[in-house]
């Protein structure tokens, strides 16, 4: 197994490579900004494709767009992260995730997770299964449109950047706002986020 390594805390990622090598999987890559590792990947095309480990929240944003850009690239990505609730792990997942691990585990659990993920295996933590099978998400409410709005929400794209995004008028990034607000029951963008799990 190829493995890389991305997280913004050098501690974090060379207690990882250290324990990692120590049991047997070569880590090809270590990284703190998600464009380093991407570029990595597509000037050597590793052999086979890496499975990443990968920190959501980074020194930049979140890692969302990275982890689209893995699995676009046959990678598969493990988020290793301390975000708990369902709906930022159903975020990961529809970015391409294939396993989700919270950083306050212990590191065993993240050894079999990725070897369960390089098996083909998906891992959802059974704290979140039931509520991420049964559809009991923020997203479950929405509808497809809707659901972009919030990935971009999420990505903390202001209106008129996700308007530009979507090729539509800021109004009508207003306007499903609105309706966001409604079908989910709160007042705003902070409480929304608040609801979602999102620091403010």
């Amino acid at each position: 197994m190829n493995l890389i390594l991305l997280d913004d805390h050098e501690a974090i990622l060379n207690g990882l490579d250290f324990f990692f090598e120590k049991n047997g999987i070569k880590v090809i890559g270590k990284f703190t900004k998600g464009e380093d590792l991407i570029a990595f990947v597509d000037e050597n095309k590793p052999d086979p494709s890496p499975v990443v480990i990968c920190d959501l929240q980074l020194d930049n944003g979140f890692s969302f767009e990275t982890i689209e850009k893995l699995k676009e690239r046959k990678c598969k990505v493990v988020v290793y992260s301390m975000f708990k609730t369902v709906n930022i792990i159903f975020r990961a997942f529809r970015c391409g995730a294939c396993g989700f691990v919270f950083k306050n585990q212990e590191i065993k659990d993240l050894f079999d997770v990725i070897n369960l993920v390089n098996s083909g295996k998906t891992y959802i933590p059974p704290e979140v299964l039931s509520d991420y099978i049964s559809g009991t998400t923020v997203y479950s409410v929405l509808t497809p449109k809707e659901q972009e709005i919030l990935d971009y929400m999420i990505d903390n794209k202001n209106n008129n950047e996700i308007a530009l995004a979507m090729n539509v008028t800021t109004r009508t990034i207003e306007n499903a706002f609105s309706r966001i607000y409604d079908k989910t029951g709160v007042t705003g963008k902070k409480e929304l986020r608040r609801k979602i799990g999102l620091p403010d």
